[in-house]
């Protein structure tokens, strides 16, 4: 937005006293208001908010929530001021309308429907307003991590698809630390079918793939990882059965009391009632769904064609205890286009599993930077390798796959770096927030 017109919105938005009409509470459509208009901040006024410290904002907020709380949204801002000024009333008045909302909410969970119950809209505007006083994965002095202290706003579509919201109970971790986990499968191949001049994933031949999946089930456990993944087409409906009875068995119980947060038992080519789907199933540690994921962009292989599957119809969104996690399928996060479904989108996490040659690993990294420069998002990938790549590499490649892990740190990571030769791999992230 041009700075001048930005100057007129606010002050045109700032007195007026009572709440956009629109659906929601007064106060949450209020929110949504003012948050709209500060990501509208042209980022040479945006940058201000740089020089802002946490006690410049103590006294402003006080004084902005006293008259919230009259139901009087209406504040002072001079667009005549200097960036600096302007960004901290701005942020001011969000900050309170943040605390304010929160604190005088009904309920914050559980929820019956969250993207009903949630979703608040402005205008033509709408958006979900989702109450969150959780701790953050890390510490950011960003403006759009930074003023959010209660809510955490995500768009109702994002590249032109709709978010759906899930709810789940669990935690993922501890107040220090969050441990992460992959599961991979050395020597699986995929026997493919030809569908109307593209394939379909058919069958997957791995030795010992059930000892494997049972495996990397125990030493979750024993490293007491929040989250875990399988990667993409590696999990036919046996092995995801598996998954959910080794959860709800925990054979492993006489050695760890430990209940895993989420686990994301890969990814199929699966019927979804008359059309193929490559979907992936997340169970939390009981062995209950907690949400499926079709994959939303297909893959053009350049010899077998395109992969001959329906794309899904959402972004799928995990609201937890502790943890806002995002979950796609390979290309979903990866795919360099002109408007990628997981960009900038205020999660903690982003789950993908993953199938495909070192290429492919390089598009991760590449995404995973941005989302951690946007909202310091942390993505965390777990690609099987393409049998193909392995036969293609001189001498010939035994390595299983490419895991990353957050954060991607410097601006040498390669796909090389990220190769694992084993079938079990863990990391662990320190929380900072």
């Amino acid at each position: 937005m041009d700075p001048a017109a930005w100057r007129d919105a606010v002050e045109l938005a700032c007195v007026l006293p009572g709440a956009p009409a629109g659906a929601g509470r007064p106060e949450l459509r209020a929110l949504l208001r003012f948050w709209n208009l500060a990501m509208a901040t042209p980022q040479s006024i945006m940058n201000a908010t740089r020089e802002l410290k946490e006690a410049d904002l103590s006294k402003p907020t006080e004084q902005a929530e006293a008259k919230i709380i009259r139901n009087d949204f209406s504040f002072e801002f001079d667009g005549a001021g200097t960036a600096k000024e302007m960004m901290l009333t701005l942020a001011a008045q969000v900050r309170a309308l943040d605390k304010v909302a929160f604190e005088t909410r009904p309920a914050h969970r559980p929820v019956a429907n969250p993207n009903e119950e949630w979703r608040v809209r402005v205008g033509n505007t709408s958006a979900h307003l989702i109450p969150f006083a959780g701790k953050r994965l890390s510490v950011s002095r960003a403006f759009k991590r930074s003023v959010l202290r209660h809510h955490r706003i995500l768009p109702e579509y994002n590249a032109g698809i709709p978010l759906k919201l899930f709810h789940s109970d669990v935690t993922l971790g501890d107040a220090t630390k969050l441990n992460l986990g992959g599961g991979l499968f050395p020597g699986l191949q995929l026997k493919y079918e030809s569908v109307d001049g593209g394939f379909l994933v058919r069958e997957a031949v791995c030795p010992d793939q059930p000892l494997l999946v049972t495996a990397a089930m125990r030493a979750a456990h024993l490293d007491e990882c929040g989250a875990i993944i399988f990667p993409e087409l590696t999990m036919p409906a046996p092995m995801r059965d598996l998954v959910e009875t080794e959860l709800r068995r925990r054979p492993w119980k006489a050695e760890s009391s430990h209940t895993i947060g989420l686990v994301v038992a890969g990814s199929w080519h699966a019927a979804r009632g008359a059309v193929i789907a490559n979907q992936a199933v997340v169970f939390d540690g009981y062995g209950d769904v907690v949400l499926s994921h079709d994959k939303l962009l297909a893959y053009v292989d350049p010899t077998l064609g395109p992969e001959k599957i329906s794309p899904g119809s959402h972004i799928s969104i995990c609201v937890l205890e502790d943890a806002i996690v995002a979950v796609g399928i390979c290309l979903d996060f990866c795919e360099e286009c002109e408007s990628r479904p997981y960009e900038d989108l205020d999660v903690d996490l982003i789950l993908v599993p993953s199938f495909g040659k070192s290429s492919t690993m390089a598009g991760h990294i590449a995404a995973a930077r941005q989302a951690r420069i946007q909202r310091d998002a942390r993505a965390v990938v777990v690609q099987q390798v393409d049998p193909d790549e392995l036969t293609q590499t001189k001498p010939p490649g035994a390595w299983t796959g490419y895991v990353l892990f957050p954060p991607p740190k410097t601006a040498s990571l390669t796909p090389e770096n990220l190769r694992v030769m084993d079938a079990w791999v863990t990391n662990s992230l320190k929380r900072k927030g």
